[in-house]
C-alpha cells in the first residue's frame, strides 16, 4: 500500500503492534536506523531489516506498516525517508514529566500525569505507555512513592502544597 505523510511529522496510526513479528520488525528497523545514524530510505531500511531475518521474507510493505503503527519510534522526514525518533521523543517526554510534576507540586498517579501531559503538550502526542515507560526507566528523575504514584527523585516528600490544605 502506498502511504505518504507530511515531511517532518511523526507517523501516527491507532493500530497497536499485535504480533511478535511486528515487534521484531520494529526492533530491527530501529537498530538499522541507529547504525545508519541518519534518516534512511524505505527500501534500504527494508533491506537492513530483511538481513536480520534471513529465514523470513520481509517486504517493504510490511516494514512500512510497522513504521506507520509506531509513530513514537519513527518519523518520515521526506517521502520514503525515515528516521528513529524514539530517543529524542523519550527525552522530551521525560523533560515534560519533570515540568508537570514540579508545577503540580505533589506526587501523582501515572494516569493523571499522562492526562496532564496530553492536555498541556498535545503536539508531543504522548501515550500512556510512554509515560509509564519513562517513569519506570528513569530512576534518576522519578521515584515511586506508592503503586502507580510517582514523584521527582531529587525532591523531598512532594509536600510543596502542604500549606494549601
Amino acid at each position: 500500500r502506498a502511504v505518504w505523510w507530511e515531511a517532518g511529522s511523526p507517523i501516527r496510526d491507532s493500530t497497536a503492534l499485535t504480533t511478535l513479528r511486528e515487534r521484531a520488525i520494529a526492533t530491527a528497523a530501529s537498530q538499522v536506523l541507529r547504525r545508519q545514524g541518519r534518516p534512511c530510505r524505505l527500501d534500504l531500511l527494508a533491506d537492513g531489516v530483511a538481513e536480520q531475518f534471513p529465514t523470513s521474507c520481509i517486504t517493504c510493505e510490511e516494514v512500512l506498516d510497522v513504521l506507520a503503527t509506531r509513530g513514537d519510534l519513527f518519523a518520515q522526514v521526506a517521502p520514503g525517508i525515515f528516521m528513529d525518533v524514539s530517543r529524542v521523543h523519550l527525552r522530551q517526554v521525560a523533560d515534560r514529566l519533570v515540568r508537570v510534576l514540579r508545577r503540580h507540586g505533589v506526587p501523582c498517579h501515572w494516569q493523571l500525569i499522562a492526562s496532564m501531559i496530553a492536555h498541556q503538550h498535545p503536539r508531543l502526542q504522548v501515550s500512556e505507555a510512554a509515560v509509564q515507560d519513562v517513569l519506570q526507566a528513569r530512576k534518576d528523575l522519578f521515584r515511586p512513592v506508592s503503586p502507580g504514584v510517582y514523584w521527582l527523585a531529587d525532591e523531598g516528600s512532594g509536600s510543596a502544597r502542604q500549606g494549601d490544605a
